[in-house]
């Protein structure tokens, strides 16, 4: 994740159920947790200054899913989702220094996805807009910390792009994500990607 004020590296592990509702439609629940930053890893700019940053996000979505044209494999995918998280970041170079934020995201996300099949294989290009809003609150710092003050998180967009390709047989699936998070006032775009490797166990 980088953007004008932020430079993190991380992990993020996630699990999702799901069933399908009938021909067309597939609902689904996601949870999963995220490690951003660590001692020496992961960076934020405020001011001229550059602080460490590290934080654990929980997040989790309710999807519903629906399908258009093809058998098996739909020419089409819609989706329409309610995702939220709450995070823990702490902020600081030293014990003296440091700032613990926590904050709570809810919003809405709309999406789209179309499969194209050759052979066993199917790609799948896609994109999604979120627009996410809450609350976060700060503890300990003093007045340098000002612009980590508690209250609301104005709205902001989020919008991703990804490209899928999946093996049928094997239920095996790499996943390419470009993500670019847009604020409003003095908040900055901040970019991410992200790599994911998925598959199934048989009878799942």
């Amino acid at each position: 994740m980088r953007g004008a004020k932020a430079d993190l590296k991380g992990v993020d592990v996630n699990v999702a159920f799901g069933e399908r509702t009938s021909s067309s439609t597939y609902r689904s629940f996601g949870f999963g947790a995220a490690l951003l930053g660590a001692p020496g890893s992961g960076k934020l700019y405020l001011g001229a200054l550059k602080k460490d940053m590290g934080g654990l996000v929980f997040h989790a979505s309710v999807n519903k899913h629906y399908f258009s044209g093809g058998e098996k494999i739909p020419v089409w995918q819609f989706l329409t989702s309610i995702p939220f998280s709450v995070g823990n970041f702490t902020v600081g170079n030293s014990s003296k220094e440091e700032v613990t934020v926590y904050n709570f995201l809810v919003g809405a996300q709309a999406g789209a996805a179309m499969n194209i099949k050759t052979g066993n294989f199917v790609m799948t290009p896609s994109m999604m807009l979120s627009v996410l809003g809450g609350y976060r609150e700060k503890y300990k710092g003093g007045t340098y910390w000002d612009n980590l003050n508690s209250g609301g998180v104005s709205p902001f967009t989020v919008m991703t792009l990804g490209a899928d390709l999946a093996h049928v047989p094997g239920a095996a699936r790499l996943s390419g994500i470009y993500q670019r998070t847009s604020g409003s006032g003095h908040n900055r775009a901040i970019d991410s990607v992200m790599i994911r490797l998925a598959f199934a166990f048989a009878g799942c």
